[in-house]
């Protein structure tokens, strides 16, 4: 057997290990705004809650979107119907 270290960080590592800070970081801001009101057992929970809220929104970010895409009525009229 040969070097069985740690396996190499990829992208999704880093990632998950930023998603992870950025939700330590939200959660203290939230406790320094909320914390009288904010029972400190629910901060691991409310720190779980804010990194799911930022996976989802990282999935969202990852999906490609063009100029072109829009919904299929803007202002309530379909394509082609006049203003």
């Amino acid at each position: 057997m040969t070097g069985a270290g740690p396996a190499p960080a990829g992208p999704a590592t880093a990632l998950s290990a930023a998603l992870g800070e950025t939700a330590a970081q939200a959660t203290r801001l939230i406790m320094q705004s909320y914390g009288p009101i904010v029972p400190e057992a629910a901060a691991t929970e409310l720190e779980q809650a804010v990194l799911e809220i930022l996976q989802a929104v990282s999935t969202l970010r990852a999906y490609p979107l063009r100029n072109s895409d829009e919904p299929m009525t803007v202002n309530g009229r379909g394509p082609g119907e006049p203003p």
